[in-house]
């Protein structure tokens, strides 16, 4: 009996700490356009969701922008109320 409920505690244990694994926040990003060109300004808005909700404990969200090689542009940090943000990005013209 006594190994019956260890077996059903360890369950118990990997169960939960499986379930918080699964709980990461997830970002969505919306863009008003599907191609940019070089000076175009980006709109675009953002929703960050854990566990298909929105997420308000989030409150800020960092993105680093970058060219197509992978070289940082630049960053920026963006604020989220509620779990959704908006806000725009000049495209670099060089």
């Amino acid at each position: 009996m006594k190994v019956l409920r260890f077996i059903t505690f360890f369950n118990l244990l990997s169960l939960s700490l499986f379930t918080q694994a699964q709980s990461i926040s997830k970002i969505a990003i919306h863009l008003d356009r599907t191609e940019y060109f070089p000076g175009d300004t980006i709109l675009f808005k953002g929703y960050v969701v854990t566990d298909g909700v929105l997420d308000s404990a989030t409150r800020n969200v960092y993105i680093d922008w970058a060219d197509g090689e992978g070289a940082v542009l630049e960053n920026n940090v963006y604020v989220v109320v509620d779990g959704v943000f908006a806000a725009q990005y000049l495209v670099p013209k060089n």
